[in-house]
């Protein structure tokens, strides 16, 4: 059950007043909860003061406070729940994945692009994961292909991605850097927009290049991994039209999540 972070509580907040910037009211409440959640202070799952209990406590008006309150829960800190209040999240990578979406579609690049940036990154991390991976790793791997297989036979296209990701994730999990898992993860979402298999073409998810992938995991060959991946990505790429890799990731992304419910 979530604990109340309630005003007796709670460390006093420095007057708004004293704070130094040039920032405007709200920025400056954002800066002050901001660095209580992420010291701990405030745990996942505590419930702030209402809209009006903090309203009296950082003497500022509603409107101050509800702009407050939108930029946090936007960068992934809070949660408005109705009837229950503003909750403290839990650490998610919601908001860092949504970030990169934005950037990469307000940008130029092509899926094209996303497709290299890829291959490119994943044939590396797979060579690491060839030296640390154990055998639960592979056995993971495993798991993530029956599953992406069972989905294919089924025409179960959702299912499909996000097994699909999994598997690719579940790569990057078998380094055991869990700082770089942190900072890539996020990232595995970009395989969405890139695999999600046009109408007419159920056989781009290239199942059966998976399984080499994860006999050379499981036996430790680095020549093997480097060339189950090479593959793999020269198979994929091969198989997509060749608008589609010219195509703006923004226009790609949109028109992967409408192939998908299109599928279903």
């Amino acid at each position: 059950m979530s604990s109340e972070a309630k005003q007796g509580s709670m460390r006093p907040f420095q007057s708004l007043q004293d704070m130094r910037g040039g920032l405007k009211l709200s920025d400056r409440i954002v800066a002050q909860f901001e660095e209580r959640i992420v010291s701990g202070e405030l745990a996942p799952g505590d419930r702030l003061p209402t809209e009006s209990e903090l309203c009296d406590l950082l003497d500022v008006s509603r409107s101050v406070v509800r702009d407050a309150v939108r930029t946090l829960a936007a960068r992934g800190l809070l949660e408005v729940r109705q009837g229950r209040g503003m909750i403290v999240t839990s650490p998610d990578d919601d908001a860092y994945s949504e970030a990169l979406t934005l950037l990469l579609a307000r940008s130029d690049l092509t899926m094209g692009d996303i497709f290299d940036a890829r291959t490119t990154l994943e044939t590396q991390l797979g060579l690491l994961a060839v030296k640390s991976a154990t055998k639960a790793d592979a056995d993971a791997l495993e798991a993530h292909l029956q599953a992406l297989e069972e989905a294919i036979a089924a025409r179960d296209w959702q299912r499909a991605s996000d097994s699909h990701v999994a598997f690719h994730a579940a790569l990057l999990h078998a380094l055991h850097l869990p700082a770089l898992d942190r900072l890539l993860e996020p990232m595995q979402q970009l395989i969405v927009p890139s695999a999600a298999p046009p109408l007419a073409a159920d056989d781009v998810w290239d199942a059966d290049a998976h399984p080499p992938i994860i006999k050379a995991l499981r036996e430790k060959d680095p020549d093997a991994m480097k060339a189950a991946l090479a593959r793999h990505y020269r198979r994929s790429r091969a198989s997509a039209e060749k608008d589609w890799l010219e195509l703006p990731f923004r226009d790609a992304a949109r028109r992967s999540r409408e192939n998908l419910e299109r599928r279903r």
